[in-house]
């Protein structure tokens, strides 16, 4: 196993998440952040400052067998089969999905 540094634009891991290349592990919590954390992440982003970093893990072959599910407000109807599967930076990745291309209100806690 190897690991790999991939710097990519925000655009285009929302891509990913909204065609279902990239999806979750069903192991991992659903989304769960409220107005304030969701608020500071967009000023955070909006002043310039960097996401963060998220983890990936590549699916498919034959020893990686995880169930999966789609990012809360990505289209119910996707039935894509994932190529990655965010093991770290749902909460982020969900929140700015939903801000920036998701077509119905954020869901807000």
């Amino acid at each position: 196993m190897s690991v790999k540094s991939h710097d990519e634009p925000l655009e285009e891991l929302l891509k990913m998440v909204e065609m279902g290349k990239a999806q979750l592990p069903e192991f991992q919590r659903s989304w769960v952040w409220d107005n304030t954390q969701i608020c500071k992440l967009i000023e955070s982003i909006t002043s310039g400052y960097p996401m963060g970093a998220a983890m990936f893990l590549a699916n498919g072959g034959d020893s990686i067998r995880f169930k999966y599910r789609k990012f809360t407000g990505v289209d119910s109807n996707l039935t894509t089969i994932p190529e990655w599967l965010v093991l770290d930076g749902q909460q982020r990745l969900t929140t700015l999905y939903q801000v920036f291309k998701c077509k119905t209100p954020v869901i807000t806690q």
